[in-house]
């Protein structure tokens, strides 16, 4: 993804809550948007994998917020086992910064609690609304001691009404010396009018030689209509000739009803194995379905298809491939019960489930939408 910096990130069920609920006098608030602390367990069909448990816990005090989450796994005692940890610490170092601090540790061929990973964000707010953040990562070497592996700064800045630009910079360990810049991206985003939002971004490394070279660009417009919201992005990216092209196409539209929220993605790619096009179409590869539906306790379910061609018969009708269903339900005060199951297609061609998460999350009082 353009922007995103080269880390690690740590697998788990996503407990942020996302659709929007109806406001009437007579509907639940509906479910926190975070929780303080959680505790989800995941268990495979058919024991296809090891079993896994993941707690998770948010503190908040005097500008200082902690976040730890633990994630273990079934050793071969039969007990479960820490077998990653993630603690993110972020602080108010001035009026105008901010520093966050996020270590990843995992246990050695000894069982002992080692860092494989740290990243420094410090984030600093400039006048008119601009910003400066720097992220550094380091990463044990050969004989464990932590290296500067990365660095990613990110300059946002408004040069006129409307207007938003934001500028990346990727540094990355070079050969004969600790980091030099190897990636930028520049992205734009303009306020056409009050439904509508164009972004550009571009994307340029170093070929072989040490030139900056365009790798990609995408543009965007979002128009926004009543209750629904479209958006469509094109990605150009170099081809073999070594000029941009259009390679895929993404559009996205978003509609809110009195207590459903719905959202369909559909991903258009070019050269799909199997199916004939002509030069420069795109053909569509990929279609998203996810409806969030509000429940009468003040919860919420979510049902997220994907839909995508089949490879032995490219030509037939787009078919169902994943389904997965969260749920989110009250069980008492500030107390929510969660769930995921997520269903596959098995070798006969049906959907049947393959994992299941379940727990429950703590939410600060007065937290729900």
């Amino acid at each position: 993804m353009i922007g995103k910096f080269r880390c690690s990130a740590v697998l788990s069920l996503s407990l942020i809550v996302s659709a929007q609920q109806s406001r009437g006098p007579q509907t639940p608030k509906g479910p926190p948007e975070t929780f303080t602390s959680s505790a989800i367990e995941r268990s495979y069909s058919g024991g296809a994998a090891v079993p896994s448990r993941r707690t998770q816990t948010r503190t908040e005090s005097n500008g200082r917020e902690v976040v730890t989450e633990v994630t273990e796994t079934l050793g071969i005692d039969g007990k479960m086992k820490p077998s990653l940890e993630t603690t993110s610490e972020t602080v108010r170092t001035a009026a105008d910064s901010t520093q966050t601090k996020r270590e990843v540790f995992a246990p050695d061929a000894q069982g002992r609690r080692r860092v494989v990973e740290t990243t420094q964000i410090d984030t600093q707010t400039l006048p008119g609304g601009a910003s400066r953040s720097v992220a550094n990562t380091w990463v044990p070497d050969v004989n464990g001691r932590l290296s500067l592996s990365g660095r990613q700064v990110q300059e946002v800045k408004s040069p006129s009404a409307n207007v938003t630009q934001t500028d990346i910079t990727i540094f990355l360990p070079g050969v004969n010396e600790p980091l030099f810049e190897s990636e930028r991206v520049k992205t734009t985003e303009r306020k056409v009018s009050k439904d509508v939002t164009q972004t550009e971004s571009t994307r340029t490394v170093r070929d072989g030689n040490g030139r900056w070279q365009t790798a990609e660009t995408r543009n965007e417009e979002v128009k926004v209509t009543g209750n629904e919201r479209v958006a469509e992005e094109t990605v150009r990216r170099t081809n073999i000739n070594g000029t941009l092209s259009v390679s895929e196409r993404t559009v996205t539209r978003q509609t809110k009803g009195q207590g459903q929220d719905e959202t369909v993605t559909e991903k258009y790619l070019e050269n799909l194995p199997g199916v004939p096009s002509a030069s420069g179409r795109l053909e569509l590869s990929q279609r998203v379905r996810s409806t969030t539906t509000s429940t009468a306790d003040g919860g919420q379910q979510t049902i997220r298809e994907v839909e995508e061609r089949n490879p032995v018969s490219p030509n037939a009708p787009m078919r169902v491939t994943t389904r997965t269903v969260d749920t989110v339900r009250q069980v008492g005060p500030n107390q929510w019960e969660v769930q995921r199951q997520v269903f596959a297609l098995d070798g006969n061609g049906r959907l049947v489930p393959i994992l299941t998460e379940k727990g429950q999350g703590t939410a600060k009082p007065g937290t729900t939408k």
